[in-house]
């Protein structure tokens, strides 16, 4: 359940735009990437249900994902991603929103929460 809280948090900072920053991100990476050493290092296969420890998956799967498909936008577009709640406008920006935004943040957001499902199922 910690590693779901950490993908939220990480999936707020990034609709607030505030993942903006390359060397952020490369922070996070490092960090998400000690918790995804710990998660692999602790965790315990003989539990049936949903491991704890696999959700600390999650947030190096948020992160890493985030950041592909940030650069992978800002190679097409020269721009950065954005996100506005409930419209296509971006005000802060003064432009509207595409598909392309749209999934710069929310396919990140369901990548890190299927991750620890899908390790979970596949490795017992």
């Amino acid at each position: 359940m910690v590693g779901i809280a950490i993908t939220c948090c990480l999936a707020v900072g990034g609709f607030m735009k505030w993942l903006r920053n390359d060397r952020m991100i490369a922070v996070l990476l490092i960090l998400t990437g000690m918790l995804a050493v710990i998660g692999v290092v602790y965790r315990v296969p003989e539990n049936p249900r949903l491991n704890t420890w696999d959700g600390l998956l999650g947030p190096l799967a948020y992160v890493a994902s985030y950041a592909l498909l940030r650069q992978a936008y800002r190679s097409i577009f020269q721009r950065e991603p954005t996100y506005a709640y409930l419209t296509w406008y971006d005000w802060e920006e003064r432009r509207r929103m595409n598909w392309f935004d749209l999934g710069v943040h929310i396919l990140p957001m369901l990548i890190g929460m299927a991750v620890p499902a899908i390790v979970t199922r596949v490795l017992g």
